[in-house]
């Protein structure tokens, strides 16, 4: 429900409404929380707007989680199997192969439109009659307090202020929130360049999905709902990045063949679509006196094994649990004890996902001598032992 602001004390104060906060919201959909809220730019619902087709991988488990709340079924018809995942480093014979028949699972994860996703998470939360929906222009302040948090905003060019039991900060790898709850973060910023393009196939991808680690950066293939159609994520640094950015799509063509071969059978047509930097920033912590950090607000990881919204999506999952109890229990759900209950239950999880990540960028960064004999052995290792692939699937499912 999209409102101007009447109440002024909420159960739950929610600054957000992307992928993660819309999560959380719906998540929470049967404790009956009383739940303001506050986004700069609403998604227009009544247009059904699916302009933006950029690809989100999810993980298994969090394609189960989807569909527990309800909205898997508004999402299938557009989401592309990942029946099969390959891992490898280019010029060595290591490689890992991961497939959905050897863990009788439907797929070991989907390919799924931004639009749509955002879309069915929003229209979800939007139908939650204790759910209200406010269009903000600013932030202004935010003070955390032992009884309640007190959210400042100009809205309509008039301030306002709300407060509720709890500040939910899901606004974002930028987080406005996190600054003004005066929470540091710890950046590792490495110079690193992700490059996007679309890639049109002679044949069926049959629901692949590349990892291919070479001496030019990592490059990801995500195979999408029309079988003849792949998306390229490339990770390169700041000096290959600008080289890249120089060429035509002959010569990225080129490129792409020469890393891959014949795998991806013949391609017909690439076509680069965009570029940004990474960045890794973690806060220091998550939870301050009655509020908490959320998805890319919390942890900001790099895209490889598509683990970002993942992450996030279990971590929402775990406080719309917390919470819940918490209110069973009659216990105040901004209590401290509360939200360290929340930060431990993620703990483990948030430190295996988030080491794996940046632990292969490192691993496969590094050009010394010999190594790259190394990795693929370790490679190699994994994909012959068992209980060694068994973890890794694990990682990359959420499971």
């Amino acid at each position: 429900m999209i409102t101007t602001q009447e109440t002024t004390h909420y159960d739950i104060i929610v600054v957000g409404a992307g992928l993660v906060g819309s999560s959380v919201i719906v998540g929470l959909q049967k404790a009956g929380f009383r739940i303001a809220v506050l986004e700069h730019h609403l998604p227009n619902v009544m247009t059904n707007n699916q302009q933006d087709s950029r690809p989100i991988s999810l993980a298994y488990g969090s394609q189960q989680v989807l569909d527990h709340w309800g909205i898997w079924s508004a999402l299938a018809t557009a989401a592309c199997p990942i029946d099969t995942v390959h891992v490898s480093s280019q010029g060595y014979f290591g490689r890992v192969k991961f497939s959905a028949d050897e863990y009788d699972l439907p797929a070991l994860g989907y390919v799924v439109p931004f639009a749509q996703l955002q879309q069915a998470l929003y229209q979800k939360a939007a139908s939650l009659e204790q759910v209200s929906f406010i269009s903000i222009e600013k932030l202004n302040q935010i003070e955390c307090e032992h009884q309640a948090a007190s959210v400042s905003y100009r809205a309509a060019d008039k301030d306002h202020k709300i407060s509720a039991d709890l500040l939910i900060a899901a606004d974002g790898a930028q987080s406005t929130c996190r600054q003004l709850l005066r929470i540091d973060t710890v950046s590792e910023n490495l110079g690193e360049v992700a490059h996007i393009a679309a890639i049109d196939l002679a044949s069926p991808h049959q629901g692949i999905a590349y990892e291919r680690f070479t001496k030019k950066g990592t490059m990801a293939i995500l195979p999408l709902f029309d079988a003849k159609q792949c998306r390229l994520v490339w990770t390169m640094d700041k000096a290959q990045s600008d080289e890249v950015s120089t060429w035509d799509s002959d010569t990225l063509l080129s490129a792409l063949k020469n890393v891959f071969g014949e795998r991806l059978g013949p391609i017909l047509k690439i076509e680069k679509q965009a570029s940004f930097p990474l960045q890794t920033t973690l806060a220091k912590t998550a939870i301050k006196e009655r509020a908490v950090l959320l998805g890319n607000a919390a942890h900001t990881i790099y895209p490889l094994a598509a683990q970002g919204f993942n992450l996030g999506l279990q971590d929402a999952v775990v406080l719309a649990r917390v919470l819940s109890q918490a209110k069973d229990q009659k216990q105040s759900i901004g209590d401290a004890a509360v939200l360290q209950r929340y930060v431990d239950l993620c703990a483990h999880r948030q430190k295996r996902v988030i080491g794996f990540t940046n632990g292969i960028a490192k691993v496969f960064r590094w050009q010394w001598p010999l190594l790259g004999h190394c990795r693929a052995m370790g490679l190699l290792g994994v994909d012959l032992l068992p209980f060694l692939k068994n973890d890794f699937a694990k990682t990359l499912m959420h499971v």
